[in-house]
């Protein structure tokens, strides 16, 4: 019941990131939610709080809450949510062309896996070959990624164009 007490306040728009869904669990499980409540209330402005939240509901199968979070992480300046939010439209809302939107500004942002995503899209479904080898020579060069694996994965789609 707590829980869902917790949920029920944070839908009303905050988030929260990994050390942040541990400090809920910790007061939850001793059930103080005017501790969690407090907390939350003090980082409205935090956008990895946002975005942590967002992929708690994700997790949860609430779309419309994360994407509602994501977006706030987004308006605040957070390149993965602008990531997340493509990951939500292509995956669950099965809507490309708001996918496209997203990792399209991420891409621009110099974020890895934004344009490792984006070439991926105009590889398999708008089958623009041009484009796609531009986003993912992108993401195989992206040296401010921190995941080797776009990388390497980004190389293995482009030399297969």
């Amino acid at each position: 019941m707590l829980f869902f007490m917790v949920i029920q306040f944070l839908s009303l728009g905050l988030c929260s990131n990994t050390h942040v869904a541990h400090y809920i669990a910790y007061y939850m499980e001793r059930n103080n939610t005017d501790v969690i409540v407090n907390y939350l209330k003090a980082n409205l402005d935090n956008a990895d709080i946002l975005y942590a939240l967002g992929g708690m509901y994700l997790q949860s199968g609430q779309i419309d809450f994360a994407i509602d979070c994501m977006k706030k992480a987004n308006e605040l300046g957070l390149v993965s949510a602008t990531n997340s939010l493509g990951d939500i439209y292509y995956s669950d809302k099965n809507d490309l062309k708001k996918a496209i939107y997203y990792y399209k500004k991420g891409a621009i942002s110099g974020y890895g896996p934004s344009q490792f995503n984006l070439g991926i899209i105009y590889k398999k479904h708008i089958k623009d070959r041009k484009k796609a080898k531009y986003w993912l020579l992108k993401a195989a060069n992206n040296t401010s990624s921190f995941d080797e694996h776009v990388r390497k994965e980004a190389r293995r789609y482009y030399n297969e164009l």
